[in-house]
């Protein structure tokens, strides 16, 4: 054996070798039990983005079917257009477009690339500690959004804040924006789409793409109200970076919840209980 060449010399594989060099086959994180990600694909988010407009025209469009096909016959004689023109009818839309978002996300990742689906989108507990920090900070994007001097020109009214027309409808407002709206809107932008930009471009492009993706899908609700789109562009870009640096999706779950929870709470205490709406959102 002494006459072979140091690169032919073997030795005998000991039971910890055979451990290391099993272990080194391995993609990584799989062998400290973390879920390998599917293999995004940028023609993915192509198809997510194609679904979300054609869905989005799908559900109005059925929406107003089914309530002229269905309206006399349960007796509502109010307009179509009243009816999805009020909060209740804008949340009930809304509620259902984002179903199919998370359904079409759901299907992807489970069924198109065989995957976990929280460990997929990075939707993975957090320490006591992250939830604290990430509570503090969505406290402070509220404040900031409702201390920062105006930038941009801007109105009183917009469609968002039209919707904020009763107690009820503010109500209904406000229960579905610390419900369902943040946890799908984190899903959609910093989990689904921030993870096929990190995959494909990489975590820099990812943060600037995913926060004016997240930006643009507010424009129509504060249509006209330019400096309230900018202070909504800020803090989609925060959540983007907190993704990017915890490297998990529920820190920004955490912050957007905080976030519209504080919004609402002072608005609602403004408005003495949501019974005198002449106030702006935001301010």
């Amino acid at each position: 054996m002494s006459d072979l060449p140091p690169s032919e010399v073997k030795f005998p594989l000991t039971e910890k070798n055979s451990r290391t060099t099993a272990a080194d086959r391995l993609p990584s994180g799989a062998s400290s039990g973390v879920e390998l990600s599917p293999a995004w694909k940028f023609r993915d988010l192509i198809t997510y983005l194609i679904f979300s407009l054609m869905s989005l025209v799908l559900v109005q469009a059925l929406a107003w079917f089914c309530y002229g096909l269905l309206g006399p016959w349960l007796g509502l004689s109010l307009p179509a257009e009243l009816v999805f023109r009020s909060a209740y009818g804008a949340v009930a839309i809304q509620a259902i477009f984002y179903l199919l978002q998370f359904g079409f996300i759901y299907l992807l990742v489970v069924g198109g690339y065989g995957q976990p689906f929280c460990a997929s989108l990075r939707l993975t507990p957090s320490k006591r500690d992250s939830v604290r920090l990430s509570l503090v900070t969505g406290l402070g994007l509220a404040l900031l959004v409702i201390f920062l001097p105006p930038i941009l020109p801007d109105k009183d009214t917009f469609p968002l804040q039209e919707l904020f027309s009763s107690p009820g409808a503010a109500f209904t407002i406000a229960t579905f924006a610390v419900t369902l709206a943040p946890l799908i809107e984190e899903l959609i932008f910093r989990g689904f789409i921030f993870a096929i930009l990190e995959k494909t471009i990489g975590a820099k492009t990812a943060i600037v793409i995913s926060a004016t993706l997240f930006s643009l899908s507010h424009v129509p609700e504060y249509w006209g109200a330019w400096d309230h789109i900018l202070r909504v562009s800020l803090v989609g870009l925060a959540l983007s970076i907190t993704r990017a640096w915890t490297g998990s999706l529920t820190p920004s779950i955490i912050m957007h919840t905080t976030y519209n929870f504080v919004l609402l709470t002072i608005m609602y205490f403004q408005t003495n209980g949501f019974q005198k709406l002449a106030v702006t959102l935001g301010n």
